[in-house]
């Protein structure tokens, strides 16, 4: 997957995302007990950022389908990287990354454990109905004090060039013209963090209105 990040086609994203790079750089301490959770690793540019960052130390999480975790993981490997974990997911309709990470959310509820994550960077699907879930599971990942960075924050579906409903006319069959519309990263947003007094928005330098970043306050 990594031979990506010199293909032309690839260029938007082959750049670590800047306000991952601003955290790494200005609110976490690369200590050796650093947990990270990535939520979609694209062709994994931040992936590699975070763990050259992390100098072998702590532990990231991955989180994708089942072929981009593991393609990504074949050359983290090869380049000497051993200190994540792969999650992976089918393409069935109601599987995903939310299953994943409720499991984990149910786990650590059970071993009486306040929050597994100190950084998590989710930049999924985009949608409502994985992400409304997978950030209440979030919620009790997460650590006092530790950050939760969403990615997308004013994107929609009508506005993408590459998953519009005339790019992607099957779209009209899974969203309504309101879904389409609907800046649904900021619903999450809106519904679970912002009223929440447990958390605290952090503000960004370089992109406030294409992530949020929330703190869970001590």
């Amino acid at each position: 997957m990594l031979e990506k990040l010199d293909d032309p086609k690839f260029i938007r994203v082959s750049e670590p995302s800047a306000d991952v790079v601003h955290a790494m750089e200005n609110l976490l301490q690369p200590q050796n007990d650093l947990h990270i959770a990535e939520v979609g690793v694209g062709i994994g540019a931040t992936t590699l950022a975070l763990l050259k960052w992390m100098d072998h130390k702590g532990k990231l999480d991955i989180f994708d389908f089942h072929a981009s975790v593991n393609d990504l993981a074949g050359d983290l490997e090869k380049m000497g990287f051993s200190n994540f974990r792969k999650f992976g997911n089918t393409r069935r309709t109601y599987d995903g990354y939310a299953w994943n990470l409720a499991l984990l959310a149910a786990e650590a509820l059970k071993n009486g454990s306040d929050g597994i994550y100190d950084f998590v960077y989710l930049d999924g699907a985009h949608a409502y109905w994985q992400d409304a879930p997978a950030a209440c599971a979030l919620k009790v990942l997460v650590k006092p004090s530790g950050y939760i960075l969403f990615d997308d924050y004013d994107w929609t579906f009508a506005g993408s060039p590459s998953m519009n409903a005339k790019v992607m006319p099957h779209q009209v069959n899974h969203y309504t013209d309101e879904q389409m519309e609907t800046k649904q990263v900021r619903l999450v947003c809106e519904i679970f963090f912002d009223p929440d007094p447990n958390w605290e928005e952090v503000t960004l330098p370089e992109s406030p209105h294409i992530r949020k970043l929330y703190r869970r306050k001590a």
